[in-house]
């Protein structure tokens, strides 16, 4: 994510031209207690007019502050503030969700299954769930209502998704053997690990120390008996995290390589400064 005074990396000139109206448009927007990245597409074909970011450095922000700084960017962000959005696909990404095999999953219980995993309980209109079919597995979150109350009031169609749900999706694992996916970014981790194309853990880690990088993923590996040695590493997220990580990556995961864009045509020229990993779940994920 970028630096909080300078949230729009990058704009298309064609977001200013008569050719787009705002009818075409649609915001993908990840959005974590560290901050929020997003992108102005075109559709019908989904072409990445505009990207940018905005990153609370000094700690997590609370679900209100959060809030705050969404309204402030899309309501005062020069080039953001006047368009309207015909839909908004939203993520949310953080550790309190839980994913299980859809074949035991009931919609009446989600906030059970979701307040099992927590600790505490959870109150049935805030439970959440997305199906990830490619996979059979349902996932069960809690995304903030403020957030979807204020997104809702900026579009015509709104569709929120747990991060988890959509990394989980966007991922192309080795048809055999392990594969471990990594979204790495300020202040987290996500971590996805494949046996044989069928994920075998899902989670996401609060990242707090550089040591926590790598504690966290040897820590995936032993709970699903993986040798970090022998299996392969996809990375995707910040490259100043994996720059950080270049000692702890080469010492510990010697198979490794960062993904690709799923669909390059989407990408203008103008976005080859964007690391082809940046920015994956808004700009690969949806």
């Amino acid at each position: 994510m970028g630096n909080k005074t300078d949230c729009l990396l990058y704009k298309d000139t064609a977001l200013g031209s008569s050719d787009i109206t705002n009818k075409d448009l649609r915001l993908s927007i990840e959005l974590t207690l560290n901050g929020f990245s997003f992108s102005v597409d075109s559709m019908p074909q989904g072409l990445h007019l505009a990207v940018g970011s905005y990153t609370f450095r000094y700690g997590q922000a609370s679900e209100q502050r959060l809030l705050a700084a969404l309204v402030n960017v899309l309501e005062t962000e020069p080039d953001i503030s006047q368009l309207t959005f015909s839909t908004t696909h939203a993520m949310f990404l953080n550790t309190e969700f839980t994913m299980l095999p859809s074949e035991l999953f009931s919609n009446e219980k989600a906030s059970e299954y979701l307040g099992f995993t927590l600790g505490r309980e959870i109150a049935p209109e805030s439970a959440s769930y997305d199906v990830v079919e490619k996979y059979g597995m349902t996932c069960v979150y809690r995304f903030p209502q403020s957030i979807v109350d204020y997104l809702s009031s900026r579009c015509a169609a709104l569709e929120r998704r747990h991060s988890s749900s959509v990394f989980l999706s966007s991922a192309a694992p080795m048809s055999l053997g392990t594969s471990i996916h990594v979204n790495a970014d300020f202040g987290f981790m996500q971590v996805a690990v494949f046996k044989d194309g069928m994920p075998v853990l899902v989670n996401v880690f609060d990242i707090k120390s550089p040591d926590d990088f790598s504690y966290y993923l040897l820590s995936a590996c032993n709970q699903t008996g993986t040798d970090e040695k022998d299996a392969e590493f996809v990375f995707s997220g910040s490259p100043q995290e994996y720059i950080r990580q270049r000692n702890a990556l080469a010492r510990h995961f010697p198979r490794r390589k960062f993904a690709v864009r799923k669909h390059p045509e989407l990408f203008p020229d103008a976005l080859d400064f964007v690391a082809k990993y940046e920015y994956y779940n808004i700009l690969n994920g949806l």
